[in-house]
């Protein structure tokens, strides 16, 4: 009977936790089209490192800093075709990158990305445009690979959408985050070769690159408790509780 209670007890506080915890859910997926562009290039100037889309990604009508991707939305029962573009650069403002053992980060990365139905910054057209402070770009140093996510809290991450479910999604979402990946970047085992994600200059600055990309983006809303649900969990916790106030008044009598 002792053991039983106490994890009545424990139950009952584990379900008040969870139902105040976050749902978390993908509002979009995407990746290239030609998976064998590299239509992120990253420029290192100074103590800045710049990233932006243009290159092999955005050929014929289709303007150079538009890349044409496959989006996945909710609800969607397929891909999407579609354009995206760092409508503005992605800068790393100056912030200093370290390498720490065999990673490097580098933050404080701004930005705009848009994702649209057009290869324009058509407003009607706007699947979503991201705008966000505090990015973090990391990888292996010497590697083909790094990432891009930020995340609101504790930074800013703006979503606006021109697709009402989207948009309502967005509404009623407390927290966004996401996260890009670049890949391709030219290393040693590679030709052309190259260093791999790298550093340059000093201060030191993510070295410039080109890369492959692909990335999903998401929000997330706190659950608040039924009122149901915190009275079970309440008479849990209680039923345990009173069951060693009683235990202690059988040993003190």
């Amino acid at each position: 009977m002792h053991s039983r209670l106490i994890r009545l007890a424990i139950a009952g506080l584990a379900s008040l936790a969870m139902a105040t915890s976050a749902n978390a859910a993908a509002i979009l997926e995407f990746h290239q089209q030609n998976l064998a562009d590299t239509p992120i290039v990253a420029t290192a100037s100074g103590s800045t490192t710049t990233l932006t889309t243009t290159g092999t990604g955005a050929t014929g009508a289709i303007p150079p800093g538009w890349i044409p991707v496959f989006v996945t939305l909710p609800g969607a029962p397929t891909a999407l075709q579609a354009f995206m573009s760092f409508t503005t650069p992605l800068s790393s403002s100056g912030a200093v990158a370290t390498q720490s053992g065999t990673t490097i980060n580098q933050d404080s990365y701004t930005g705009t990305i848009q994702f649209n139905f057009a290869p324009a910054p058509v407003a009607a057209s706007n699947i979503l445009t991201v705008t966000f402070t505090g990015g973090l770009v990391s990888g292996t140093a010497g590697g083909g690979s790094a990432t891009l996510s930020a995340s609101q809290p504790p930074n800013t991450v703006t979503y606006t959408s021109a697709i009402p479910n989207i948009a309502a999604i967005i509404a009623a979402s407390t927290g966004r985050d996401f996260g890009i990946g670049f890949s391709g970047i030219p290393t040693s085992m590679s030709t052309p070769s190259g260093p791999g994600l790298s550093l340059t200059g000093s201060p030191a600055t993510i070295a410039s690159f080109t890369a492959s990309t692909g990335g999903t983006f998401s929000t997330s809303t706190s659950v608040i408790p039924e009122p149901s649900s915190i009275v079970m969990a309440s008479m849990s916790v209680l039923a345990g509780l009173g069951y060693f106030g009683f235990r202690r008044r059988l040993m003190g009598a």
